[in-house]
């Protein structure tokens, strides 16, 4: 459960422009489980915690691609 009122949502586009990616990518991550925790709003809107993204950014963070494959 995400409890973090400190920090600032992320819409899709505001994490997609962050990346550099696009907002379809965000969606097959979110289908597939692989992406960064989220939070739904409504049934619509999805929102991004700040303290997830950067958990998740910085659980993928490697020196080499070795380095990398090791991790897998």
């Amino acid at each position: 459960m995400i409890n973090d009122t400190t920090k600032p949502l992320l819409s899709p586009k505001d994490l997609a422009a962050r990346w550099g990616c696009s907002e379809r990518l965000l969606d097959r991550q979110r289908i597939a489980g692989t992406g960064p925790a989220f939070i739904r709003v409504g049934t619509r809107h999805i929102r991004y915690p700040l303290s997830a993204v950067e958990a998740w950014e910085a659980a993928r963070q490697h020196t080499s691609r070795a380095a990398e494959m090791v991790a897998a």
